[in-house]
């Protein structure tokens, strides 16, 4: 039996020779390209508004320096780290 564009029917091979592996292949190739999408989302969402994590470390490290440069006392030290790590 030919097909109207004159190529034979494949009957029978509906997943061109790899059986099952060709939907499970898919379904792969569909979950990375979601998962590459997700990754740019929430890396350009974390570029575009800093990260808190890294501005806190950068606080605490320059109030640490601070302390062992002697400019200021430990009790202003720990008055300053529990502002800086205080939860908004």
């Amino acid at each position: 039996m030919m097909h109207y564009w004159g190529q034979p029917v494949a009957r029978g091979y509906a997943y061109g020779g790899i059986g099952l592996l060709s939907p499970l292949l898919m379904v792969l190739f569909w979950a990375a390209v979601i998962f590459l999408f997700l990754a740019l989302i929430k890396g350009y969402h974390k570029s575009a508004t800093g990260d808190s994590d890294e501005g806190l470390n950068k606080a605490f490290d320059i109030l640490k320096e601070r302390y062992a440069r002697g400019e200021i006392d430990k009790k202003k030290f720990d008055e300053m780290r529990k502002d800086i790590l205080k939860p908004d």
